[in-house]
């Protein structure tokens, strides 16, 4: 019987280690102060390769300078942070890690650590390199010494990710952290809590394109391929893809300071009275009860924490009476459109009602941008009207999806009737490579293949072959 090495030997698998080549390591030249425009500075656990740059105030990352005047009042109202913005700014701390993996084990390393904080000069930035995972005391060592003075960290995700790693390397050394008493805002919450129905994701790359304005260079690398970078330089000590690493880490940290001041700037700015209008089902231009939108002004009241004014109908002096009464940070939720057969006739006398209400329109149903009705288009027509972050999303997607689809592209329609999409099919027919047809829709599409429908819906008059 053939033996277990003597397969592997005829798969080809080479047996011992004697014939193993070493990783090839580059040459010396090619150290780190060659590379990366950083130098070697000393602590009391050795010395740790460090990155230096201080960044002006009127330093414009994006569309926004890096210091701007901000209200960080507006977090005294969490318990948490409750007398943040007492705290003088020169001793916050933009904080950012790469790590080797995503674990909170000891065995995952911190192997650069980036980090900003307001000085007399400006934006004080620096990065603290683990060039050998011997050397850590140190990389921590010069950390400490640099948050010294901090009593408040701005991360992104760093409540779950970031700081939970530091720790961990600190305690693997019996080194009491040094982030203790200290207030934490992570803006990936705040982020999510503000945007995450609006944008793709709520990563910091698409924070950075869709809010920010950052374009990040060629330079940059995929964050998924960052630990890769720092294992090829322990492995043949080339410095020179981390470049790409650094550079990667520094944008994540400068992106942490305008974020915040993008949100302090919006937060702190007045809110609006909102009234919100919309339809529910097929009410056949009726009051139904089953089809009110109460339960929803209930709900809505309960999700966002703020006053919300419900009255049971869009149209009349009891409407307009609540929307002239309605105070900045208030909602207004008008009762179903559709109740009204002006919405679906879209009556020009119902759409000018409705727009007496408001100062601006924001139209973010998507769902119901195409059709020409009374709370939509009649609304347009007498006041600025302006898309909401959901259909502008909606808007990029499809246009991208159009202009430079990924093959195969299929495109995927449904609804009850194919009137309604019949002139989307024929701008799509030359660009798609197929449809799926389903729905209450496809019934007309099986009738005129002449297949029997029995009572099911069916346009006749788009049935012919």
């Amino acid at each position: 019987m053939i033996s277990l090495t003597e397969k592997l030997k005829s798969l080809g698998v080479q047996i011992g280690a004697d014939k193993i080549n070493p990783p090839v390591k580059s040459d010396p030249s090619l150290s780190l102060t060659r590379v990366l425009d950083g130098c070697w500075e000393g602590t009391s656990k050795g010395d740790c390769f460090a990155i230096r740059k201080i960044f002006p105030p009127e330093f414009v990352h994006g569309d926004l300078n890096l210091l701007q005047l901000l209200n960080l009042e507006i977090f005294d109202e969490i318990p948490s942070l409750s007398g943040i913005s007492s705290i003088p700014f020169d001793q916050f701390l933009f904080i950012d890690t790469e790590t080797t993996g995503l674990s909170g084990g000891a065995g995952t390393y911190v192997f650069l650590i980036g980090a900003a904080k307001f000085t007399s000069e400006g934006f004080q930035f620096a990065q603290f390199f683990l060039q050998d995972p011997a050397n850590e005391l140190a990389q921590l060592a010069a950390l400490e010494i640099f948050c010294s003075s901090s009593k408040v960290i701005i991360s992104y995700n760093g409540k779950s990710f970031d700081l939970p790693r530091l720790k961990t390397r600190y305690k693997f050394h019996g080194w009491p952290p040094p982030f203790a008493d200290v207030f934490h805002i992570d803006l990936l919450h705040v982020a999510r809590r503000l945007w995450k129905s609006h944008l793709p994701s709520c990563s910091l790359g698409d924070i950075e394109h869709h809010l920010l304005g950052v374009t990040r260079s060629s330079l940059d690398v995929p964050g998924w391929k960052v630990a890769s970078h720092y294992f090829d330089y322990l492995q043949n000590g080339d410095p020179a893809p981390l470049s790409s690493v650094f550079y990667h880490n520094e944008v994540d940290v400068i992106s942490l300071i305008t974020l915040l001041n993008y949100i302090t700037k919006r937060l702190s700015l007045p809110l609006a009275a909102v009234i919100l209008a919309s339809h529910l089902g097929r009410p056949g231009g009726e009051p139904k009860e089953e089809f009110s939108l109460k339960p929803i002004a209930d709900y809505l009241e309960h999700l966002i924490g703020a006053r919300v004014i419900f009255v049971d109908d869009c149209l009349g002096a009891r409407v307009e009476e609540a929307a002239s009464n309605l105070q900045n940070g208030e909602v207004l939720v008008l009762e179903n459109t559709r109740f009204h057969t002006g919405e679906e006739a879209n009556d020009p006398l119902m759409g000018a009602k409705l727009a007496s209400l408001a100062d601006v329109f924001v139209n973010d149903a998507f769902g119901t941008a195409h059709r020409a009705h009374a709370s939509n288009v009649g609304i347009a027509k007498h006041i600025p009207a302006v898309s909401g972050l959901l259909l502008e999303r909606e808007i990029n997607y499809l246009g991208n999806a159009i202009i430079d689809p990924e093959k195969p592209f299929i495109a995927i329609l449904g609804g009850a009737k194919v009137s309604g999409k019949i002139n989307v099919i024929n701008n799509l027919t030359e660009k798609v490579d197929y449809f799926l047809i389903g729905g209450g829709m496809a019934n007309t599409f099986f009738a005129a293949q002449g297949y029997k429908m029995g009572d099911s819906l069916v346009e006749k008059d788009y049935c012919y072959r």
